[in-house]
Parts: structure tokens; sequence; C-alpha cells
């Protein structure tokens, strides 16, 4: 296991996001009030990491994170991004999205939905825990 990123400060506001490669595959977890820049932040990290082309799985965890200053339309450029990372990447990678609320729960669809609809090869789901993720990405 090795740490890619950790905490960073945006402004007057402490924003955390632990980024882990562990057992072929990246978990982040996201803390404190988090926009989609930093999202992209990470995603930059994971697309540009030696491990990546070859890795099994990514792990977005947001259980801890405040994704109200996200609008709903915004998770379709990461959609799109991953759908680029995805040609030069493992076909069979499994992306776990986990988080609660309704609104972090639409936020991790619509992305999901637009992942699909532009034909990334990658498997997608949304869960309720870091156990229940970890179990299916390693399934």
């Amino acid at each position: 296991m090795h740490t890619i990123a950790e905490k960073k400060t945006k402004g007057d506001i402490l924003m955390k996001c632990n980024v882990d490669y562990i057992d072929e595959g990246f978990i982040a977890s996201f803390y404190g009030s988090i926009s989609m820049d930093d999202i992209h932040d990470v995603n930059g990290k994971l697309h540009g990491h030696v491990e990546f082309d070859d890795h099994h799985y990514q792990i977005f965890d947001f259980l801890n994170a405040d994704l109200s200053n996200i609008v709903l339309s915004e998770p379709e450029e990461a959609a799109s991004m991953d759908y680029f990372a995805s040609r030069s990447s493992r076909s069979n990678v499994k992306v776990a999205l986990i988080a609660c609320g309704s609104h972090a729960i639409e936020l991790c669809s619509s992305y999901i939905d637009e992942s699909k609809s532009m034909g990334s090869p990658w498997l997608f789901g949304i869960f309720n825990s870091l156990t229940d993720a970890k179990s299916w990405v390693k399934s």
C-alpha cells in the first residue's frame, strides 16, 4: 500500500482526500466539503499513476464528504474523462462508489449513466459501505 494524495487546503477550507493504491486498485476517501474540481484532481492523480494501466478497481468513498456544492450535471465531465482513460487501461475495471443520502446517490447514478451511455467497458456499482464495495471489487 502506498498513499498517492493526502490532506490539502483549498482557500480557508481544509479538505481531506486520501488516495491509496492497495492490491492492484485505488481507494479514494473524501472528507469535508468537496467540489467537482476536487474529484477531477484526484482522477488526474489516478490517471497519471504508474499502476493505472494495470489496475483492477477504483473505490471512491464519499460517506464523509459533503457533496452539496456539486450539481447533477457535473459528473458528466468526470465520466467523459474516465471513458477516455478506460481506453488505455484494462477493460474489466470495477468502479465502486460509496455514498449515502439522496443527492450523493443521484450524483453517483448520473456519473454511471453517463459512463454507460458513452460505452465505457468498466463495471460500476453504488454501495453504502467500504466493506461491501471491497467485497464487490474483489469478486
